[in-house]
């Protein structure tokens, strides 16, 4: 039996010690064979017990590699996550969840049995509300906080207008190098709410690397209170602006052309009439949202977002 380690997996963390020591929990008892896999926590200049909880799991289990990351940003943590891996591939997950004991050993399989092989698998994360789900959540607006994307007729390969989820996946290390790894300019940063990691993969895809939806792989996130509420929602609408100016110029600075996407930049007086008057419930934030991320891109594109 082979029993060289396959994959690595990599949690990039930041001032979540309770929550990284239940996802360490669930990531090292996973039902793939212990030796099969190897775990790396990046420490994003954590000022909390972060070490301490590191180093109680690693006491116990020696296959965990701790190091810290400098650059604060998910995206330079990822970076040095997969600068450290040694296995063929490299999965990820955030602090903030839990993975399902089977969740590693689905994530891997497509890679052994999917053919043509994919360059990237991910999976779907099932919510753990920090407060009660307030009642104006509709479920179109879950895929915003990380949960539920329910894509049909899956496990499959993804469309050029679906999306994968960064804090769940499973990726081919060589074909991650080839495209420069996770670019960034993207990815959570303190203060912003930018997102867009997943450029990496769009950029993999155009290289010819097949992005495959295993639904079976599954985590538990947990949704922090705070952002339970419509202002966090507007916010992220307002960033998600602002990652989509970007990863526009990131595929332009890599010789790439997309189809732009259809975006609610506000440009006469009615539209910002429309912004003030949106409306409360699900459809009058739905209504807003799509106007706040046309600002977040129009001013992006103008040299206005800092940073």
């Amino acid at each position: 039996m082979n029993e060289e380690p396959i994959t690595t997996v990599a949690i990039c963390t930041r001032n979540r010690a309770a929550l990284l020591d239940a996802c360490l929990a669930s990531v090292l008892t996973q039902t793939l064979a212990p030796q099969r896999y190897a775990v790396i926590v990046i420490d994003n200049v954590s000022e909390d017990d972060t070490e301490a909880v590191v180093a109680r799991h690693r006491a116990a289990d020696p296959r965990i590699i701790y190091e810290r990351e400098p650059d604060i940003g998910v995206s330079p943590a990822r970076n040095r996550a997969l600068r450290l891996t040694r296995t063929p591939f490299i999965a990820f997950i955030d602090d903030d969840q839990r993975a399902q004991p089977n969740w590693l050993e689905e994530l891997m399989a497509p890679f052994f049995h999917v053919r043509p092989r994919p360059a990237v698998v991910g999976g779907d994360n099932d919510p753990v509300w920090g407060v009660p789900r307030p009642d104006w959540l509709a479920d179109w607006m879950l895929p915003w906080y990380g949960v539920c994307l329910n894509l049909p007729d899956a496990p499959r390969l993804i469309t050029k207008d679906e999306f994968i989820l960064e804090g769940n996946c499973a990726i081919d290390c060589a074909a991650l190098r080839a495209v420069g790894m996770f670019p960034e300019a993207l990815g959570r940063r303190e203060g912003t709410l930018i997102s867009g990691e997943n450029t990496a993969f769009d950029l993999i895809c155009a290289a010819g690397g097949p992005v495959w939806f295993q639904d079976t792989a599954r985590t538990l996130h947990y949704i922090h209170p705070e952002r339970l509420d419509p202002k966090w929602l507007r916010r992220r609408a307002f960033w998600e602006g602002v990652t989509k100016s970007r990863r526009q110029r990131e595929f332009a600075r890599k010789g790439l052309t997309r189809e732009p996407q259809p975006i609610a930049v506000p440009t006469t007086p009615d539209h910002w009439h429309a912004i003030l008057k949106a409306g409360s419930g699900s459809k009058g934030l739905a209504r807003l949202m799509a106007h706040l991320e046309g600002i977040g891109f129009a001013l992006d594109q103008i040299g206005l977002v800092d940073p």
